[in-house]
Protein backbone atom coordinates (compact mmCIF):
# COMPACT_ATOMS: atom_id res chain seq x y z
CA UNK A 1 0.00 0.00 0.00
CA UNK A 2 1.55 3.35 -0.95
CA UNK A 3 1.33 6.00 1.89
CA UNK A 4 1.02 9.71 0.83
CA UNK A 5 4.37 11.64 2.32
CA UNK A 6 2.09 14.03 4.37
CA UNK A 7 0.16 11.64 6.06
CA UNK A 8 1.73 9.77 9.13
CA UNK A 9 0.85 5.96 8.94
CA UNK A 10 -1.44 4.15 12.09
CA UNK A 11 2.06 2.74 13.35
CA UNK A 12 3.37 6.19 13.44
CA UNK A 13 -0.21 7.90 15.13
CA UNK A 14 0.24 5.06 17.96
CA UNK A 15 3.41 5.79 18.83
CA UNK A 16 2.66 9.71 18.69
CA UNK A 17 -0.47 8.70 21.52
CA UNK A 18 1.45 6.64 23.18
CA UNK A 19 4.79 9.30 24.00
CA UNK A 20 1.91 12.06 24.80
CA UNK A 21 -0.01 9.58 27.28
CA UNK A 22 3.54 8.69 28.90
CA UNK A 23 4.92 12.34 28.80
CA UNK A 24 1.15 14.00 29.79
CA UNK A 25 -1.23 11.76 31.05
CA UNK A 26 0.71 9.73 33.01
CA UNK A 27 2.54 12.36 35.09
CA UNK A 28 -1.06 14.39 35.55
CA UNK A 29 -2.38 11.10 37.32
CA UNK A 30 0.38 10.48 39.34
CA UNK A 31 0.36 14.06 40.41
CA UNK A 32 -3.20 13.68 41.16
CA UNK A 33 -2.39 10.61 43.08
CA UNK A 34 0.17 12.12 45.35
CA UNK A 35 -2.51 15.43 45.63
CA UNK A 36 -4.97 13.00 47.02
CA UNK A 37 -2.77 11.41 49.59
CA UNK A 38 -1.59 14.98 51.19
CA UNK A 39 -4.21 15.59 53.54
CA UNK A 40 -3.57 11.95 55.65
CA UNK A 41 -2.92 12.93 59.47
CA UNK A 42 -0.77 11.71 62.01
CA UNK A 43 -1.06 11.47 65.55
CA UNK A 44 1.95 12.63 67.20
CA UNK A 45 3.18 11.62 70.68
CA UNK A 46 2.14 13.76 74.09
CA UNK A 47 4.09 11.95 76.58
CA UNK A 48 1.67 10.84 79.76
CA UNK A 49 -1.26 11.38 77.33
CA UNK A 50 -3.90 10.17 79.48
CA UNK A 51 -2.35 10.82 83.16
CA UNK A 52 -1.91 7.39 84.07
CA UNK A 53 1.57 8.50 85.51
CA UNK A 54 2.10 8.20 88.10
CA UNK A 55 -0.19 5.44 89.46
CA UNK A 56 -2.42 6.84 92.08
CA UNK A 57 -5.21 4.71 94.62
CA UNK A 58 -6.70 8.45 95.04
CA UNK A 59 -4.89 11.81 94.15
CA UNK A 60 -1.19 12.76 93.62
CA UNK A 61 -0.13 16.07 92.47
CA UNK A 62 2.80 14.59 90.90
CA UNK A 63 1.93 14.54 86.88
CA UNK A 64 4.44 12.77 85.09
CA UNK A 65 5.72 14.62 82.11
CA UNK A 66 3.64 17.92 83.02
CA UNK A 67 4.79 20.73 84.89
CA UNK A 68 2.18 23.12 86.67
CA UNK A 69 1.79 26.96 85.81
CA UNK A 70 3.36 29.61 88.04
CA UNK A 71 1.75 31.24 90.86
CA UNK A 72 0.24 34.35 89.42
CA UNK A 73 0.48 37.34 92.03
CA UNK A 74 -3.25 37.83 92.66
CA UNK A 75 -3.92 34.20 93.83
CA UNK A 76 -6.23 33.86 96.62
CA UNK A 77 -6.69 30.73 98.06
CA UNK A 78 -9.78 31.74 99.50
CA UNK A 79 -11.05 30.45 96.20
CA UNK A 80 -8.95 27.06 96.59
CA UNK A 81 -10.09 25.80 99.96
CA UNK A 82 -7.50 27.27 101.89
CA UNK A 83 -4.87 25.02 99.49
CA UNK A 84 -1.81 26.51 98.43
CA UNK A 85 -0.70 26.81 94.85
CA UNK A 86 1.67 24.06 94.66
CA UNK A 87 -1.56 21.60 95.40
CA UNK A 88 -4.13 22.62 93.07
CA UNK A 89 -2.72 20.41 90.14
CA UNK A 90 -2.74 16.98 90.45
CA UNK A 91 -3.97 13.45 89.19
CA UNK A 92 -6.91 11.12 90.53
CA UNK A 93 -7.89 7.60 90.17
CA UNK A 94 -11.35 7.26 88.88
CA UNK A 95 -12.67 4.99 91.10
CA UNK A 96 -16.05 3.20 90.79
CA UNK A 97 -18.92 5.59 92.92
CA UNK A 98 -20.56 9.10 92.59
CA UNK A 99 -18.89 10.97 89.94
CA UNK A 100 -17.23 8.14 87.86
CA UNK A 101 -16.26 9.31 84.77
CA UNK A 102 -18.05 6.84 82.39
CA UNK A 103 -15.38 7.58 79.29
CA UNK A 104 -12.17 8.45 79.63
CA UNK A 105 -9.04 6.86 78.62
CA UNK A 106 -7.15 4.47 81.12
CA UNK A 107 -8.20 4.66 85.20
CA UNK A 108 -6.41 8.41 85.84
CA UNK A 109 -7.39 11.87 84.87
CA UNK A 110 -5.57 15.45 85.49
CA UNK A 111 -7.39 18.15 87.89
CA UNK A 112 -6.40 22.11 88.23
CA UNK A 113 -8.21 24.20 90.17
CA UNK A 114 -10.65 27.19 88.20
CA UNK A 115 -8.88 29.60 89.54
CA UNK A 116 -7.09 32.58 87.35
CA UNK A 117 -3.12 31.43 85.49
CA UNK A 118 -3.79 28.04 86.92
CA UNK A 119 -2.80 24.64 84.89
CA UNK A 120 -0.28 22.03 83.56
CA UNK A 121 2.24 22.10 80.35
CA UNK A 122 4.00 19.95 78.55
CA UNK A 123 7.03 20.46 75.55
CA UNK A 124 6.76 17.86 73.68
CA UNK A 125 9.36 16.27 71.58
CA UNK A 126 7.63 17.22 68.65
CA UNK A 127 8.27 20.31 65.76
CA UNK A 128 6.21 22.88 64.61
CA UNK A 129 6.68 22.12 60.20
CA UNK A 130 6.29 24.16 57.77
CA UNK A 131 3.18 23.42 55.36
CA UNK A 132 1.55 21.38 57.96
CA UNK A 133 -1.31 22.33 60.42
CA UNK A 134 -1.99 21.01 64.11
CA UNK A 135 -4.97 20.58 66.17
CA UNK A 136 -4.95 19.46 69.85
CA UNK A 137 -7.85 17.83 71.26
CA UNK A 138 -8.62 17.10 74.98
CA UNK A 139 -11.57 15.40 76.64
CA UNK A 140 -12.60 17.72 79.22
CA UNK A 141 -14.67 16.92 82.48
CA UNK A 142 -16.89 20.43 83.84
CA UNK A 143 -16.98 19.51 87.39
CA UNK A 144 -19.98 19.10 89.21
CA UNK A 145 -18.70 20.61 92.48
CA UNK A 146 -19.41 24.10 92.13
CA UNK A 147 -18.04 25.33 88.96
CA UNK A 148 -19.78 28.08 88.08
CA UNK A 149 -21.52 28.63 84.74
CA UNK A 150 -19.53 30.53 82.78
CA UNK A 151 -16.11 29.27 83.83
CA UNK A 152 -13.64 29.12 81.43
CA UNK A 153 -10.46 27.21 80.47
CA UNK A 154 -8.03 27.44 77.48
CA UNK A 155 -6.43 24.54 75.23
CA UNK A 156 -3.56 26.08 74.07
CA UNK A 157 -0.36 25.38 71.80
CA UNK A 158 2.51 27.43 72.35
CA UNK A 159 6.50 27.67 71.21
CA UNK A 160 9.23 28.26 73.94
CA UNK A 161 10.52 32.24 72.87
CA UNK A 162 13.69 32.60 74.68
CA UNK A 163 12.43 31.14 77.67
CA UNK A 164 8.97 32.14 78.02
CA UNK A 165 5.85 30.13 77.01
CA UNK A 166 4.78 32.16 73.76
CA UNK A 167 1.13 31.17 73.06
CA UNK A 168 0.27 30.79 68.98
CA UNK A 169 -3.63 29.47 69.26
CA UNK A 170 -6.10 29.02 71.62
CA UNK A 171 -9.69 27.56 72.19
CA UNK A 172 -12.02 28.80 75.24
CA UNK A 173 -14.04 26.29 76.66
CA UNK A 174 -17.12 27.37 78.51
CA UNK A 175 -18.90 25.60 81.82
CA UNK A 176 -22.78 25.52 80.96
CA UNK A 177 -25.66 22.90 80.88
CA UNK A 178 -24.82 23.49 77.08
CA UNK A 179 -21.41 22.78 76.57
CA UNK A 180 -21.70 19.90 79.58
CA UNK A 181 -25.21 18.09 79.27
CA UNK A 182 -23.39 16.32 82.63
CA UNK A 183 -20.43 16.00 84.85
CA UNK A 184 -19.60 12.11 84.89
CA UNK A 185 -18.53 12.05 81.00
CA UNK A 186 -15.43 13.73 79.22
CA UNK A 187 -16.72 16.09 75.99
CA UNK A 188 -13.65 16.27 73.16
CA UNK A 189 -12.33 20.16 72.57
CA UNK A 190 -10.54 20.62 69.78
CA UNK A 191 -7.90 23.46 69.05
CA UNK A 192 -7.31 23.86 65.32
CA UNK A 193 -3.89 26.08 64.33
CA UNK A 194 -3.44 27.71 60.61
CA UNK A 195 -0.92 26.13 58.79
CA UNK A 196 2.74 27.05 59.82
CA UNK A 197 4.00 29.21 57.56
CA UNK A 198 8.31 29.12 56.74
CA UNK A 199 8.40 32.69 58.25
CA UNK A 200 6.52 31.34 61.51
CA UNK A 201 9.29 32.05 64.45
CA UNK A 202 7.91 28.94 65.81
CA UNK A 203 8.97 27.00 62.20
CA UNK A 204 10.95 24.06 63.46
CA UNK A 205 10.74 24.88 67.25
CA UNK A 206 9.33 22.38 69.85
CA UNK A 207 5.56 21.78 69.81
CA UNK A 208 4.17 23.21 73.45
CA UNK A 209 0.87 21.90 75.09
CA UNK A 210 -0.93 23.62 77.94
CA UNK A 211 -4.38 23.60 79.75
CA UNK A 212 -5.44 26.22 81.70
CA UNK A 213 -8.05 27.75 83.60
CA UNK A 214 -8.45 31.77 82.29
CA UNK A 215 -11.55 33.00 84.28
CA UNK A 216 -11.34 35.46 86.86
CA UNK A 217 -11.56 35.29 89.92
CA UNK A 218 -16.06 35.93 90.12
CA UNK A 219 -16.10 32.73 88.47
CA UNK A 220 -13.57 31.04 90.19
CA UNK A 221 -14.09 28.15 92.13
CA UNK A 222 -14.04 24.54 92.24
CA UNK A 223 -11.71 22.41 89.12
CA UNK A 224 -11.77 21.48 86.09
CA UNK A 225 -10.82 17.73 84.48
CA UNK A 226 -8.57 16.81 81.91
CA UNK A 227 -7.71 13.47 79.81
CA UNK A 228 -6.69 11.70 76.08
CA UNK A 229 -4.60 14.79 75.19
CA UNK A 230 -3.94 14.11 71.56
CA UNK A 231 -1.79 16.04 69.33
CA UNK A 232 -2.76 15.40 65.23
CA UNK A 233 -0.13 16.76 62.41
CA UNK A 234 -1.51 16.97 58.80
CA UNK A 235 -0.10 18.66 55.51
CA UNK A 236 -1.76 21.45 54.19
CA UNK A 237 -4.50 20.52 51.87
CA UNK A 238 -3.44 21.04 48.04
CA UNK A 239 -6.47 21.84 46.14
CA UNK A 240 -7.69 18.70 43.98
CA UNK A 241 -7.72 19.14 40.06
CA UNK A 242 -10.87 19.56 38.59
CA UNK A 243 -12.94 17.77 36.21
CA UNK A 244 -12.49 20.69 33.87
CA UNK A 245 -8.82 20.68 34.01
CA UNK A 246 -8.56 17.34 33.71
CA UNK A 247 -10.41 17.13 30.27
CA UNK A 248 -8.08 20.45 29.64
CA UNK A 249 -4.98 18.21 29.22
CA UNK A 250 -6.61 15.37 27.64
CA UNK A 251 -8.55 17.46 25.18
CA UNK A 252 -4.92 19.06 24.89
CA UNK A 253 -3.81 15.25 24.04
CA UNK A 254 -6.78 15.02 20.72
CA UNK A 255 -5.78 18.36 19.46
CA UNK A 256 -1.99 17.13 18.82
CA UNK A 257 -3.73 14.20 17.51
CA UNK A 258 -5.76 15.64 15.16
CA UNK A 259 -3.25 18.41 13.73
CA UNK A 260 -0.71 15.30 13.35
CA UNK A 261 -3.32 13.67 10.93
CA UNK A 262 -3.95 16.95 9.41
CA UNK A 263 0.36 17.26 8.01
Amino acid sequence: MKIHPNHSSPVSQSRFARGIFRSVALPVAAACMCIAGQAQAGLLTVANYSFENPTTGFVSNAITNWTQTDQPNNFNSAYTGGYPWQVTTGIFANNPGPGYITNLDGNQSAFFFAVPGDGIYQQTSNTYQAGKNYSLTVGVIGDSQGLPDGATMALQLYYNNGGNRTVIGSQTVTENATNFPNHTTAYDYTLNLATVQASDAWAGQQIGIELVATSDYPLAGSYWDVDNVRLDEELAPVPEPTSAAVLFVFGGIAMQLRRRNRR
